[in-house]
């Protein structure tokens, strides 16, 4: 079954209390929950399942979404996730035109509601799901370019970072995002089959975690 995160948009900002300014000081490599570092075990897909199968394939030191119909999902399942957690990925978007496009990173309960992610559409809507409820900003989709996406739930607040730029939330009501029970998914889909996307890394942490935050591999 071809499964996608998505969710509609909806209606006063949230600020992080970490500085990403000058001042900002990068973390020491922290270990993850689960890691995905594609440099590393692309040719695996790092043990990630891909869904549907074969829609995802390995690249060049990254995981490739596209090459067969409108993309697919990796995820990993058996997992536990705490109230308040995080999750980071490193990802390309689809070279071609951005409509039609949908970027996710997102970790699931044991109900299969999300329990944060961070879903960018082409529309340059952006969504952090957490625990059921979204929050919703925008961004700026750029064919081809790469980026650092950096997501995590705070005492039930969503909190989203872009190439470590604080994106504004605000809430947006009910989530609609929900996908397999107790997994770790990432996500890339392009409706119209024009183009490619790769995610180089991805990781998810129980707790709070600032956008500086470098996760160990592995």
């Amino acid at each position: 079954m071809n499964r996608r995160f998505f969710g509609a948009p909806a209606g006063g900002p949230t600020s992080s209390p970490w500085s990403t300014g000058p001042a900002a000081k990068k973390a020491t490599c922290v270990q993850a929950l689960v890691s995905a570092c594609f440099d590393i075990c692309a040719q695996v897909l790092c043990g990630f399942i891909s869904d549907p199968p074969g829609s995802v394939i390995p690249g060049n030191g990254s995981a490739v979404f596209g090459t067969v119909g409108v993309g697919g999902t990796l995820y990993k399942g058996g997992l536990i996730f705490a109230a308040d957690a995080t999750v980071q990925a490193k990802f390309r978007e689809f070279t071609t035109a951005p409509a039609n496009k949908l970027y996710a990173v997102v970790a699931f309960d044991a109900g299969g509601i999300g329990v944060v992610g961070a879903v960018l559409a082409g529309s340059g809507t952006a969504q952090v799901t957490v625990n059921g409820t979204l929050f919703v900003g925008t961004w700026t989709p750029t064919p081809g370019a790469t980026h650092t996406v950096h997501a995590y739930s705070q005492n039930g607040v969503g909190f989203l970072f872009i190439d470590g730029v604080q994106i504004p939330l605000v809430p947006g009501g009910p989530s609609p995002i929900t996908f397999m029970p107790n997994t770790f998914g990432f996500s890339a889909f392009n409706t119209d089959m024009d183009s490619t996307a790769e995610f180089f890394s991805a990781f998810v942490a129980n707790g709070v975690f600032p956008p500086t935050t470098v996760f160990c591999c592995g």
